[in-house]
């Protein structure tokens, strides 16, 4: 099992809501995604970071399958567009 974290420092957080429900819309639209989950920091630490999204995948081809998916290029766009910063770590279950 791969499982694929991505951790966003928002330039603006009150789009977090918005930011969230889009961030869902992956397991819809990519049904070889096992899981997702996205979570908001409640603590606003110095070193927090805003946002995170958690993805499990069932093999390494369906997490390469997730890198080149388009719908999966659109959600980077539109991310890119709102994050400070990201940062991400994949790896095996």
């Amino acid at each position: 099992m791969i499982r694929h974290v991505y951790l966003l420092k928002l330039k603006d957080k009150s789009k977090i809501p918005e930011i969230s429900a889009k961030l869902l819309t992956l397991k819809e639209k990519i049904p070889y995604m096992l899981a997702m989950e996205v979570g908001t920091d409640f603590k606003g630490d110095s070193n927090s970071w805003d946002m995170a999204e958690i993805c499990t995948f069932a093999t390494m081809e369906d997490f390469k399958r997730f890198g080149a998916d388009p719908y999966h290029a659109q959600i980077r766009e539109y991310i890119g567009s709102l994050r400070e910063d990201g940062v991400k770590i994949d790896f095996e279950v």
